[in-house]
């Protein structure tokens, strides 16, 4: 099955970082080389010059003393391997970093697309960075962590530098080969960050989708899911799952054992690494009182222009909530939600949505709530119509503030 837009936008991300990866450890590999040219020197000397007219004996003698001085010194391994590390750490702050941009794109295409299928605007919480990065890390597994601190800790690195050099020694190697041997380790080590990145994508971008499913599903638009298989060299597990729906409260059911989404970090190894799956939200149905009311989504709206949107409006929301902080704006509203529990939150957040629901509902049929409306004037009705809008703008930013100090008290 064909990916959808925003597969193919994730896969371009996945594509630019992998190139900064790339450089990353290339760097890394000249950085070693060049910091321990004199004792790679040593090599060389001791292999062509040093060797130079001696006998079989002296030869054997004069490596193994060498041999000695390398498993006595692990200088020389420390200091490659130090560069390594240092990579693996600016790595998995690259992945991380594209992680949560990855997490966000698949949560905007996921309510997009909804929105799109369902043909009304949605109320979608609009996560700002922090929240983002939050949601991500708190969905990692344990195998996840553990991959991430060994990027930049990898105590296997130095292990794997001393037995290449003492190798090297013993079989009498150039510096030429010596310096392939430590290309080699780097080459495993960008393996790895590449492999770690790959499994994250398919976790973080089938999380990010299901979110806004979730939130869909509460809000009375009953979504599915589909599993979508990328049919490149597929497991056969997944090309049965290929085209299967489910609820967004099922799990799919695999022969390898039920998964919730592609990458599940629950579920069993086989049926989670290098997987390229994907999920994609289905309407199934609107609850007709939200049809009623809703305004129409624009279905004619690119997914860029929808994304640049909501980056605007997080950026409002920021300049907003920090005013709420400050007593500027909102104010009050920001002080009583900071000493309430996490259910008074959402009982506030809930009444703020009903309050913009009823207002929609006077803009889109404002003869059930004024009787009079047919006799009033062009000015009257235009001046209604200013206050309901101002309205709903004022009670969407009060439900924003509140959700923002719930994610700031640490209630999700």
């Amino acid at each position: 099955m064909a990916a959808d837009l925003g597969a193919r936008l994730t896969d371009d991300r996945m594509r630019a970082m992998s190139l900064r990866l790339d450089e990353v450890y290339r760097s890394a590999y000249k950085k070693a080389l060049a910091r321990e040219h004199e004792a790679l020197l040593r090599f060389e000397k001791l292999t062509d010059e040093a060797l130079a007219g001696m006998t079989d004996e002296a030869i054997r003698l004069k490596r193994q003393a060498f041999e000695n001085e390398i498993r006595r010194n692990k200088e020389l391994a420390n200091n490659i391997a130090e560069e390594i590390m240092r990579a693996g750490t600016t790595a998995t702050n690259i992945i991380q970093g594209e992680m949560s941009q990855i997490y966000k794109l698949n949560y905007d295409f996921s309510t997009y697309s909804i929105q799109r299928q369902a043909g009304i605007n949605l109320s979608f919480t609009q996560y700002d960075r922090n929240q983002i990065t939050a949601l991500v890390q708190a969905g990692q597994s344990p195998f996840t962590k553990i991959a991430y601190k060994n990027l930049g800790q990898d105590k296997k690195i130095v292990q794997r530098l001393q037995n290449n050099l003492l190798q090297a020694t013993i079989l009498g190697e150039s510096q030429a080969k010596i310096i392939k041997r430590i290309q080699g380790v780097t080459g495993q080590s960008l393996r790895q960050a590449k492999r770690v990145a790959q499994t994250e994508r398919t976790r973080v971008q089938s999380q990010g989708r299901q979110l806004g499913i979730d939130e869909a599903n509460e809000m009375g638009v009953e979504t599915f899911r589909e599993w979508s298989a990328r049919m490149v060299n597929t497991r056969d597990a997944h090309i049965d799952l290929n085209g299967q729906i489910t609820e967004h409260d099922e799990p799919f059911d695999s022969i390898l054992g039920d998964i919730w989404y592609p990458g599940d970090p629950d579920a069993e190894a086989e049926n989670v690494i290098n997987c390229f799956c994907l999920i994609k939200p289905k309407v199934n149905s609107v609850s007709p009182a939200l049809a009623r009311h809703r305004e129409k989504f624009d279905r004619s709206m690119a997914f860029n222009e929808y994304a640049k949107d909501i980056e605007r409006n997080i950026e409002k929301y920021d300049i907003m909530y920090d005013k709420a902080k400050e007593g500027i704006l909102h104010g009050g509203v920001y002080t009583s939600a900071m000493s309430k529990t996490e259910a008074q939150l959402n009982k506030s957040i809930k009444s703020y949505e009903k309050q913009i629901d009823i207002h929609r509902m006077k803009i889109n049929n404002p003869r059930n709530y004024d009787k009079e409306w047919n006799n009033r004037s062009s000015l009257e009705k235009a001046g209604a119509f200013n206050y309901w809008n101002k309205e709903i703008i004022n009670y969407q930013e009060q439900s924003e503030i509140v959700r923002r100090v719930k994610w700031e008290r640490g209630f999700k």
